[in-house]
């Protein structure tokens, strides 16, 4: 089904140690696995009451959905690359309705 993205179309992915309230994904982690720190807008088919934010350990924002933090993958090169689902078996796209990817 439909994921998440960007704006312009990069993928976005959960992180499934994370909690509702804090973003695990720190340090080395979030330098491949950039946080996703833009205004969030709802698209066709996203429930908006699902966005949130959180904030990160340096004090910045993170946007949330379905109670996920949300995040970038720097192994994905254009618009449409899933090349981070399932990595590590931690790692999955985001779908509409808040879940991660299968």
């Amino acid at each position: 089904g439909p994921i998440l993205t960007t704006a312009d179309g990069m993928t976005l992915y959960l992180y499934t140690p994370d909690s509702p309230t804090a973003a695990a994904c720190t340090g080395g982690c979030a330098t491949a696995w950039p946080p996703f720190t833009e205004a969030a807008v709802g698209g066709e088919g996203l429930d908006a009451s699902l966005f949130g934010t959180v904030t990160r350990d340096d004090g910045s924002s993170q946007v949330t959905y379905g109670g996920h933090p949300l995040y970038l993958f720097t192994g994905d090169a254009a618009p449409g690359d899933v090349n981070g689902q399932g990595s590590g078996g931690v790692w999955f796209a985001v779908t509409a309705d808040g879940a991660q990817a299968g």
